[in-house]
């Protein structure tokens, strides 16, 4: 940085430069505009001393607007140029409790910070801040605190989502694991059906010992009107067997590569972020 001017002479010698054709009556708003770039000038020094560089950015700029006097604007423009590489930057990914990328989790920095403009980042001041998140879709917060050295970017994952959810799929969580919506559907009817077989069986089963009064004699409509129990019985069961046997196509089949060791889940790392495999 190079040298600066003490406030004092900073104001006295931009009213100094000020414009010769200037009215009566903008001198004191002129006056009062360059004490005001005088003052974010000496302020923008004194930020920079405390490692406050978010604030000494916004003083920089206000001192390197065009209503100041050249002799501060330039050298405040030459700030807002050192300030902007030395400032930390914070990028946050989450994935909430539901499996899915959550770009409306909450994100709480302490200490000041500033949108960065060219990129979809926060940036920061130096130093160690506790960053906070907050999943909307389960309400749960983990909070971490790191140290940003100056310039630097921190790319930070955080999972709140159990290893078993992915995003878009449901299922019920038992005792074996998560098992798919498809699945209990399908086991459901299966089991259902087979349910069915078996009582128009047994239907039949009780219409058949009916039979034994009228043996050897039964008529054919008599044993007609036994049959179908039987055939209805077998059919229910058929397809009901077969739905079970989808059902454990579909669980045994299921995506399981949010159980794999194949896909990292991110967390917060002792030394701000990590990634367990």
């Amino acid at each position: 940085m190079s040298r600066a001017l003490p406030l004092g002479l900073a104001v006295a010698a931009s009213l100094l430069v000020a414009p010769r054709g200037a009215s009566a009556d903008s001198t004191p708003a002129r006056a009062d505009e360059t004490r005001e770039c005088a003052a974010a000038y000496e302020q923008t020094q004194r930020q920079q001393q405390k490692s406050e560089l978010i604030g000494a950015l916004a003083s920089a700029e206000r001192c390197a607007r065009s209503s100041c006097p050249a002799l501060l604007k330039d050298e405040c423009a030459r700030w807002v140029t050192d300030l902007r590489p030395k400032l930390p930057s914070l990028v946050v990914r989450v994935r909430g409790g539901d499996g899915c990328a959550r770009t409306d989790a909450k994100l709480e920095v302490d200490g000041a910070t500033r949108k960065d403009p060219r990129a979809d980042a926060l940036l920061v001041d130096p130093g160690v801040h506790v960053v906070k998140v907050t999943d909307p879709a389960s309400g749960q917060t983990k909070a971490q605190s790191i140290n940003f050295a100056p310039g630097e970017r921190r790319d930070i994952d955080v999972d709140f989502a159990s290893d078993e959810v992915t995003c878009g799929k449901t299922g019920v969580t038992t005792p074996v694991g998560r098992i798919p919506t498809v699945t209990l559907v399908l086991g459901s009817i299966g089991a259902g059906l087979v349910v069915a077989g078996a009582t128009v069986g047994l239907v039949g089963a009780s219409k058949r010992s009916d039979l034994d009064d009228c043996k050897p004699g039964c008529t054919r409509e008599q044993i007609d009107d036994v049959r179908p129990f039987f055939l209805a019985g077998d059919v229910l069961a058929g397809f009901g067997i077969l739905a079970l046997g989808a059902a454990a196509v579909t669980y045994f089949a299921r995506d399981t590569r949010a159980a794999a060791s194949t896909r990292p889940r991110f967390v917060f790392g002792a030394s701000g972020v990590g990634a367990s495999f």
